[in-house]
């Protein structure tokens, strides 16, 4: 889990209990530590987005190691890694673009620039790589999600800003799960909005609160190949877990 607050990453082991908080070399503080994505082999890659920088957590490891990469990044926020082809996404928000990486650090391309047509980005934040290949990205200040395929060619859009059902204030997290669905976490609403791919809207589940299944300013979501969901409830200073059951009723 990433922590700000704490100036680093906590890493709990459920299994066996066990418990560390990692910072980067020689446990110099991460000032600013956002998302977290899988790699290969077990690898943990961070963004700190005042750092401007990548880090990855090794296996084994109780520090985060800074990665080389070609270009410059201004304010690294959202990250994701394709398996697929090993490359990885990362969300430049001041840059307002996105941007692909080989696993050694190599920039494959850029995508986007600051507007507000098909491609184009706002303060992009957060995104998520679909089981079906297709990228979700926050369009934070265009208040949208922004779908486009894993080469970066657009593909569709949702969202617009409001108060009403499906409508967006403060993007701050998306997830997609094994069924297509598309979470996305309002941190204003305090709720998570649920989509179908194609940006229907579907669900919202939460409201303000402090009791299981309320929210204080959500920021964060993650969701497991089995379809367990975590959502960072940042302002109730804890991790809600839940599980999509399908059509059981």
């Amino acid at each position: 889990v990433a922590d700000p607050g704490a100036r680093g990453v906590h890493r709990f082991d459920t299994a066996k209990g066990d418990y560390d908080l990692i910072l980067g070399p020689d446990e110099t503080p991460l000032p600013s530590p956002v998302a977290l994505a899988r790699g290969p082999g077990g690898d943990i890659y961070v963004t700190d987005s005042r750092l401007a920088r990548v880090l990855v957590i090794h296996p084994g490891e109780n520090f985060a190691t800074p990665l080389k990469l070609e270009g410059e990044l201004l304010q690294p926020t959202g990250l994701a890694f394709d398996a697929s082809n090993s490359q990885f996404y990362v969300t430049d928000t001041r840059a307002h673009l996105l941007r692909i990486y080989s696993p050694q650090g190599t920039l494959i391309r850029s995508i986007g620039k600051r507007g507000t047509g098909a491609g184009e980005f706002n303060y992009p934040t957060l995104l998520s790589l679909s089981p079906q290949g297709q990228l979700y990205v926050t369009d934070s200040l265009n208040f949208r999600v922004q779908i486009l395929d894993r080469n970066g060619q657009f593909i569709g859009k949702f969202g617009q800003l409001g108060d009403g059902t499906g409508d967006a204030v403060r993007q701050k997290g998306v997830a997609t799960d094994s069924h297509g669905h598309v979470y996305v976490v309002d941190s204003l609403f305090h709720a998570v909005q649920i989509f179908d791919k194609s940006g229907q809207y579907l669900l919202t589940v939460g409201a303000q609160g402090q009791d299981r299944g309320e929210f204080w300013l959500p920021v964060g979501i993650y969701i497991d190949a089995s379809d367990n969901i975590y959502v960072a409830d940042t302002f109730n200073q804890r991790v809600q877990m839940f599980h999509y059951l399908g059509d059981t009723l």
